[in-house]
């Protein structure tokens, strides 16, 4: 018991395989939902403003937010 065991870990293993660093289809699959439900609510705010410049940048923020939320490039 006084044997000091060592586990070596080769480096770049990755436990899933990846779209592109830090984003695999998992995170791929729920940034999809995210930016559907997202682009819902843009539809919805469309509705009842008719306002375009709104909807567009809701829209495009809800698949930014998606993508940035789940990559996981700064864990």
């Amino acid at each position: 018991m006084d044997e000091d065991l060592k586990l070596y870990i080769p480096l770049g293993v990755k436990p899933e395989a990846e779209l592109f660093t830090g984003f695999g289809k998992k995170q791929l699959f729920q940034a999809l939902i995210g930016s559907l439900v997202m682009g819902g609510v843009a539809a919805l705010v469309w509705l009842f403003t008719a306002n375009v410049t709104t909807t567009v940048v809701l829209a495009l923020a809800g698949i930014f937010g998606s993508v940035m939320m789940l990559s996981l490039i700064h864990i």
